[in-house]
């Protein structure tokens, strides 16, 4: 995290209401962070705002899964990952 907004009141709270930064999906974390940020500043409920973000982000994950330089996409409409050949 940079150092700009570490040790920063409206920063602290927001963690503090969407919790500790996960190991995986960091980027889902981190826009909500910035949601409850927005939400104290505009003096909305940050626990909403944090809570729709995280909704709203998941769901754009399943519906745009990640396109990897070895993968393929089958005829019926499924990803697969192509494993290199030794």
């Amino acid at each position: 995290m940079p150092s700009l907004f570490t040790g920063h009141e409206l920063f602290d709270l927001a963690r503090a209401v969407v919790g500790p930064r996960p190991r995986f999906d960091e980027h889902i974390w981190e826009e909500a962070v910035a949601e409850a940020v927005l939400a104290i500043l505009e003096k909305r409920d940050p626990y909403a705002a944090a809570r729709k973000a995280y909704r709203v982000e998941r769901t754009w994950r399943m519906q745009h899964p990640p396109i990897f330089d070895n993968a393929d996409i089958t005829a019926d409409g499924r990803l697969v990952i192509v494993r290199p050949q030794d």
